[in-house]
């Protein structure tokens, strides 16, 4: 795998006007990043059927996630230990920010076609409150870095795996 860091599109923006995965779901923040169907791995998330409670304490959930390999390939990743950076949107505006920082430390190999499952921690606090989000339609966005290694486990380049948005339905 070689080639620049994927990026992006959409807000909060670097210097550059690229995506940045540090301002990835700043309260207020504007979310138009898509899925890249070009790039080599896909996010996905297993969503509850049943309504997310913002009024549970703790105040967030986990949900299941994958990352799948659409390479003819296998590719081997290091990523963050505790999954993807997860944001709620509401009519593209972020009402909940990610919780948490997500140290590296998790790395695999995964087959061509096959998906690896792990758990993102979403937030269901308010940017305006200390209190849950209020019950409605909302969307869920994942942006998550994937370093590639080589067959030595040595850093390679790194990209952007945007996922969502997906809705989500809060009680």
């Amino acid at each position: 795998m070689s080639g620049p860091e994927y990026v992006g599109s959409g807000d909060p923006l670097d210097a550059a006007g690229q995506m940045s995965f540090a301002r990835f779901g700043a309260c207020g923040s504007r979310i138009a990043t898509q899925p890249d169907i070009s790039l080599p791995l896909r996010l996905t998330a297993s969503l509850p059927t049943a309504p997310l409670r913002a009024t549970d304490n703790p105040p967030f959930i986990k949900i299941d996630m994958s990352v799948q390999n659409l390479s003819g390939s296998a590719v081997q990743v290091l990523t963050a230990r505790y999954g993807a950076r997860m944001a709620i949107t509401k009519d593209g505006i972020v009402v909940a920010g990610p919780v948490g920082a997500r140290p590296a430390g998790s790395r695999y190999t995964i087959d061509p076609g096959v998906a690896h499952e792990y758990e993102s921690t979403v937030n269901l606090v308010g940017c305006d409150s200390d209190s849950g989000l209020a019950p409605g339609h909302y969307q869920l966005h994942a942006l998550q870095r994937f370093t590639f290694l080589d067959k030595d486990w040595n850093l390679g380049p790194a990209i952007l795996v945007a996922g969502g948005p997906w809705d989500v339905e809060i009680d």
